[in-house]
This record gives C-alpha cells, sequence and structure tokens, in this order.
C-alpha cells in the first residue's frame, strides 16, 4: 500500500476527527501516468490534496527548466480529480508560510530534498516520498484500492 512508502499509514492518520490537508510540491513537467499514481496516492491519505506548482522562473532557478509552460502543468493539475487546490510555488521559504496558511497536516515531498524541510516538522509530518519508479515498484496495480 502507498503508505508503505511514507513509513506507517497510523503515523499519516493519528490525526483522527481532523481534516487532513496533504500538501506537495514539484514541476509536474509532461504531466503522466506516475503523476497521476503519486497524486492518487496522496490524495488517499487525506481530505484535500494541495499541489504546489512549480512557476517557470522557480524551475528554471533550480537548473531545471520545464519544457511546458506554468499555464499548461497548472491546467493539467487543475483538471486532475485527485488534487484538489493547486497553487504556485515560488520559492524554497514558501514551504513554512504554506503549511500554516493551509494548515497542513502532512507535507509529502521528494527524498532528494531529505532533511531540508525537517525544520517543519513541529508544525505538520514531513515526508519524504522516494523517485516515481520506487513509488511505482510498492504501489504496484494495488493503487486502484485507493482511489
Amino acid at each position: 500500500m502507498f503508505w508503505r512508502v511514507l513509513g506507517n499509514r497510523n503515523t499519516v492518520t493519528q490525526i483522527a476527527g481532523r481534516h487532513r490537508v496533504i500538501l506537495t510540491y514539484g514541476r509536474f513537467d509532461q504531466f503522466g501516468q506516475n503523476h497521476i499514481r503519486l497524486l492518487r496516492g496522496l490524495a488517499a491519505l487525506g481530505d484535500e490534496l494541495i499541489v504546489g506548482c512549480a512557476s517557470d522562473n522557480f524551475a528554471q532557478l533550480q537548473g531545471h527548466p520545464c519544457l511546458q509552460s506554468f499555464k499548461m502543468r497548472r491546467a493539467m493539475l487543475d483538471k486532475c480529480r485527485f488534487v484538489s487546490r493547486v497553487i504556485t510555488e515560488e520559492s524554497f521559504e514558501q514551504k513554512h508560510t504554506d503549511v500554516i496558511n493551509y494548515n497542513v497536516s502532512v507535507l509529502a515531498i521528494r527524498a532528494a530534498w531529505a532533511g531540508q524541510c525537517d525544520d517543519l516538522r513541529d508544525i505538520t509530518q514531513v515526508h519524504y516520498l522516494p523517485d516515481h519508479e520506487e513509488v511505482n515498484a510498492h504501489l504496484g496495480t494495488r493503487h486502484t484500492a485507493l482511489a
């Protein structure tokens, strides 16, 4: 199940009775099946999934310019049924503000950023996700049970 990727489902759901907001960030360039699987699994962990989509400028600053425009990437996320809200990711520093402003229960980001959001653990649960290939290996065909 998807919780195996995050470590333990009880860790994510320990705030019983509370509206659970999951927040993730990414470029979501060339939106495809890996993105859908990831978003489906994250959405299953809470009541609301907020996706921070990197602006063209921010993606460029990270050294990963996108092939698709921000407008197109955001439109794809807006159409995804697993996503409750799409916000623009403009900087690394905004994560703290977003967690507070959106009352985030779980911040789920790529393992490549491991350790860089640990300072947020005092206000939210932080989970570092493995790369798409590893997530897919864990999810396998069971991802449909999460929808």
